[in-house]
């Protein structure tokens, strides 16, 4: 018995420092790739990671805001173009944070291939 709960305590540190860890992660929006996913597929430095996460904080919020009118506003056409205009919006926002016309290509590349899919 004792050992069981040793077990069971255990992992709930273990999952409670995993936790902590992914906290400091900004998670991506709409569908978009992450940071660290930036920097392995258009070679971002650790810098530039810091914008992108920048940007995805600075507009949670209105995602989150346009994703529930989709789900739940009265005219879900209009909230959909909204969410679409966001969307582009966040993309243009983190296209600038390329520095070369490189990064700018793998940049397409990685935020069009869900498209593709």
């Amino acid at each position: 018995m004792k050992t069981l709960l040793g077990v069971v305590l255990g992992l709930v540190v273990a999952g409670g420092a995993f936790a902590a860890e992914r906290k400091d992660d900004v998670m991506p929006l709409l569908g978009l790739p992450s940071s660290a996913d930036f920097k392995t597929k258009c070679k971002f430095t650790d810098e530039q990671a810091v914008k992108v996460d920048k940007v995805y904080t600075d507009y949670k919020d209105k995602a989150a805001d346009a994703q529930n009118q989709v789900k739940t506003g009265d005219d879900k056409k209009a909230a959909s173009k909204n969410l679409k205009a966001l969307k582009k919006e966040i993309v243009a926002k983190l296209r600038e944070i390329c520095t070369s016309d490189e990064q700018k290509t793998s940049f397409d590349d990685a935020t069009s291939a869900k498209k593709k899919q």
